[in-house]
């Protein structure tokens, strides 16, 4: 098992892969996080950064995260997923805290996420819970009428 940031040409498809074997992501939502890998590996100045966690040169699980703009400590925390096949099993866990290590040994001081309240999200919201976020506020329905943005933070 390995820990790699580089991104490569591969890692579109990997991604593609990855986040359409959960079955939780609409197409648009594919499309953006097919969009953030295409915009690094196409923008030197991108702001993106990736954690890509794979076992026997498969990439099976990412993260995805940036310093959140006009801000000098906090950073958002826009994708983790593991692919549907190795969820359960703790990479998801070793992968969160890669990146947590990563974004405090480079300045960060806490960290952002979003997810949104549909039932089908409850093990995401579970996992940052048990990873130590811990709930900073609710925008009632934002996603769509009682699809609730409920944004977590953790502090480093």
């Amino acid at each position: 098992m390995i820990i790699r940031d580089s991104v490569k040409k591969d890692d579109i498809k990997n991604i593609k892969e990855i986040v359409e074997s959960t079955g939780y992501f609409n197409k648009e939502e594919i499309d953006i996080a097919i969009e953030l890998v295409e915009d690094k590996l196409n923008n030197s100045k991108s702001t993106y950064q990736f954690k890509f966690l794979e076992i026997e040169n498969k990439v099976i699980a990412y993260s995805c995260f940036g310093l959140i703009p006009c801000s000098k400590i906090s950073y958002d925390l826009y994708w983790i997923v593991v692919h549907n096949n190795f969820r359960g099993k703790g990479y998801g866990k070793y992968l969160i805290k890669e990146t947590e290590n990563f974004i405090k040994n480079i300045g960060g001081y806490q960290i952002i996420v979003e997810t949104s309240s549909k039932e089908q999200y409850k093990p995401t919201r579970d996992f940052y819970i048990k990873s130590g976020y811990k709930e900073l506020v609710v925008y009632k329905d934002f996603y769509d009428y009682r699809d609730n943005k409920i944004v977590y933070y953790k502090i480093l």
